[in-house]
């Protein structure tokens, strides 16, 4: 029992060096997830690309290291764009917001890119064309779900010096998303009621 209870603080507890955060110190679970880690997925999904067709120009396009930012209290997406017709090509930057939420009944934290709208345009014969405005967050239509901090078990059983079996449940108490430089991070309390 002793190993489970270890097993489970190793899990879910992160150690923090700062501890100028009140709001960590409080609570039980503590789980952040680092902007590299959606990063790299993100890169594991390229490549994306499409085409289209403006003013009887066909011309296609590229996203180039898309990547997510996060700063205190908020999330970028950030990102360049390929545009060639035919010979020529152009690079352009590409901002947009997203969404961060935690679903306490799925136990979910959810990204969503809102929107990322860039003017597609390239320059033939040094003369500017523009083909259109491409809004990226279309095309990541899906939220990125990634699993919140949850305890391991909704029940303990622990077995006390006379051989009694002591049953404990535990249920979340409420969890808090919050963005943090660089990263997001889930805090969670937990209640442990004696199970009769």
């Amino acid at each position: 029992m002793k190993i489970y209870l270890l097993f489970l603080f190793l899990c879910f507890n992160s150690i923090y060096s700062n501890q100028e955060d009140s709001v960590l110190a409080k609570e039980h679970i503590s789980l952040s997830l680092h902007e590299t880690m959606i990063n790299d997925f993100l890169k594991g999904i390229l490549p994306i690309k499409d085409k289209g067709e403006a003013l009887l120009i066909t011309y296609r396009w590229s996203l180039i290291n898309p990547r997510i930012d996060i700063e205190k209290d908020t999330a970028l997406f950030l990102s360049q764009i390929e545009i060639k017709v035919g010979e020529f090509k152009t690079k352009k930057n590409v901002k947009g917001s997203v969404s961060v939420n935690f679903d306490n009944k799925t136990d979910k934290i959810i990204l969503k890119i809102e929107e990322a709208k860039v003017v597609l345009d390239v320059n033939i014969f040094g003369k500017e064309i523009i083909l259109g405005e491409l809004d990226i967050g279309k095309y990541f239509s899906e939220p990125f779900k990634l699993n919140g901090p949850s305890p391991i078990s909704n029940n303990i059983n622990y077995t006390l010096p006379n051989g009694d079996i002591r049953k404990i449940k535990v249920k979340t108490k409420k969890s808090e998303l919050i963005l943090v430089k660089d990263a997001i991070q889930v805090i969670t309390s937990l209640d442990f009621t004696k199970i009769e």
